[in-house]
Parts: structure tokens; sequence; C-alpha cells
């Protein structure tokens, strides 16, 4: 359940502030895998590609931070337009551009709405 899932999330972060980065890269990685809305995949991978950055498993890290900020600068709305990155995605472009920056120039920036538009849409 939520609580159960939440629990689990909790302990990979002790046991990675712990240094136990391999118990909690395994918790990580059994999250990633359920189909649960409670916790966003961006959110646990993000924690798992940090992981991975402290181990030095760097190839890893960056193939998980480019799947985030990849996703991410493809969404669209139901209109078509292009969604605001989360601050996550955002992170995430971030900790590629660092780890590999040629793979980072793969990602399109979407362009993010101008405030008139953002007024518009609210109106």
């Amino acid at each position: 359940g939520e609580i159960g899932t939440l629990s689990k999330f909790a302990l990979a972060q002790a046991k990675a502030d712990d240094n136990k980065l391999d118990e909690a890269a395994a918790l990580y990685q059994e999250l990633a895998a359920l189909s649960n809305p409670i916790l966003a995949k961006d959110t646990i991978n993000f924690e798992l590609a940090n992981l991975y950055e402290k181990q030095g498993k760097n190839a890893e890290a960056a193939d998980l931070y480019f799947n985030i900020a990849k996703v991410a600068s493809e969404a669209k709305d139901l209109e078509g337009k292009p969604v605001p990155r989360s601050q996550t995605a955002r992170d995430a472009k971030e900790k590629l551009a660092k780890l590999n920056p040629e793979k980072a120039k793969e990602i399109v920036e979407p362009e993010e709405p101008s405030p008139t538009d953002v007024r518009s849409i609210n109106m």
C-alpha cells in the first residue's frame, strides 16, 4: 500500500545517508519497478541516479538523468503545447550536462510559455 511505498522510500533515503549505497539502490530499483502513482517515477529515478553518481557509476546516472529530462522535454498538454518542466526534470538536465555534456545536447528544450500565454489560459 501507500504507507509501505513511502516507508520503503524513506528507508532508501536513510540507507543512502548511512552510506549503504548498494542497499539504498536496491530499494530505489524496487520502487521504480512499481506502478504506483503515490511517488513520481522521476523522483525515484532521480534519487537512484544520485546514488549511482556517489558510487562512481556515472554512465548509469547519466542514462537515468537523460531519460527524466528527455521525457519532460517532449511532454505536451491536451492542446499539443509543451508542458512546463518539473524541478526534477530541470535538475536532471543540469546533472546530465555535468556528467555527459554531449548527451545533454540531444535534449531539445521546449519553449516555456510566456507570461501572456499563461494569462490567456487562466482567463
